[in-house]
This record gives structure tokens, sequence and C-alpha cells, in this order.
């Protein structure tokens, strides 16, 4: 979580540095959002957070997004006689280029596309769920822990539409996309692999920005 900090700390400075007569303009930007998982992994809907640093070229039709986030969703595996569950901190961290069309005055469109190198890790004891005793406990016979789980980093590709309403100096969005691994994250026991989940699915969002 440390170099999650590192990277939103840096977008938080790099405008100091990037003003001048010349600069794109640009901002800062809150999103929180949910993701609809798949049901065969993952229990309910992720909420996420992001904050990420906005430049846009001269004419504001062409930027960059640089950022990261942060969300704990609960994972789920099935083996048939054993349940497990357990929260999976997921921290998202990348680039994506931004295309941004003028609807109306104030108004306009803006299509999102990029990649999130995506650091995973256990967050707490994990939960099961025995046939043979019918219910949660944390005694079982593999004697599984937070330390002897493990869940591969993977990176996410992203695409999003989002329509913005400039309130200067703020700007409000709402909008939705779509993610998918590139690399499907491996769970393993003990560094013996044992499931592979998906990060894939479809999310909504709104946007607070502040514009510089």
């Amino acid at each position: 979580m440390k170099r999650i900090l590192s990277v939103l700390l840096l977008c938080s400075v790099l405008p100091v540095f990037g003003q001048g007569p010349t600069s794109p303009s640009g901002g800062l930007e809150f999103r929180i959002g949910g993701i609809g998982y798949s049901e065969d992994y993952w229990d309910d809907v992720g909420v996420a957070g992001n904050l990420g640093l906005v430049v846009w070229s001269g004419n504001g039709v062409v930027g960059l997004w640089l950022g990261g986030g942060a969300e704990a969703p609960t994972l789920k595996w099935n083996d048939g006689d054993h349940n497990l569950e357990t929260d999976i901190v997921v921290a998202p961290v990348g680039l994506s280029l931004l295309l941004r069309a003028e609807l109306f005055d104030g108004v306009a469109l803006r299509a999102e596309g990029g990649a999130r190198y995506t650091f995973m890790e256990v967050e707490d004891n994990p939960r099961y769920y025995d046939r043979r005793r019918g219910h949660f406990h944390y005694d079982h016979p593999y004697d599984y822990s937070s330390r002897d789980l493990d869940v591969d980093d993977t990176v996410l590709a992203i695409c999003s539409l989002q329509l913005e309403f400039d309130i200067q100096p703020f700007v409000l969005g709402i909008g939705g996309g779509y993610q998918f691994d590139c690399i499907k994250p491996e769970v393993s026991y003990r560094e013996e692999k044992f499931a592979e989940v998906d990060l894939s699915g479809a999310f909504g969002f709104v946007t607070f920005g502040l514009m510089f």
C-alpha cells in the first residue's frame, strides 16, 4: 500500500510543477463507483474509489489521466466441500488516454481507454464454510491463514464513457465502462496454485473534479 500512496502523492504535487503560461489545463478528480464482478469469484458488487491527475492539451480534446485507487471486495471459492471467503485489497495504479468532445455549452462527452497495474493482497483471516459442520469457521482441515494465501497482481485494461458538466472551477461527471484482466490472477496456498480468479466486469461511477 505504501507504493500506492506514493503514486497518489505524486499525482497531487505534479500540478505545482506543471504550471506555466503554455501548460495545458488540468486538475485533480475523485471518482467513486461500483463494479459488477463475476459471481463465480466475488461476493456482491465492489465499491471503488479513485484519485487521479488529469492533464489536457491546449484545445482540451486530448488528455491524460494518471492515478490510482483501492477497494476491498470479498473473494469466494468453492471446492465442493469447503467454501472459502476472504477480503482482498485491490489497488489499481495506471494511465489512461482521454478524448473529449463538447456537446453543448458546459456539457461534454469524455472517452477513456487505459491500463492499470493492480496490486492484490489478502486483507484478513479467511472464512470457511464446512458442509459437515454447517457454518463458517476459522479452524479447518487445511489450516489456511492470511499469511498462507496469496493472490497474484494483475494488469487490467479499461474503457469508459463519461458525461461531464463544467461548473467552474469544478467538473461533475457520471459514466460507466468495462474492465478485463490481461492476466488472470492466480490464488495460491503456500505457493501452490489452487484457483484462478477474474476481475472482469462492468462498472458505473460518479466523478468530482477540481480544475486548475
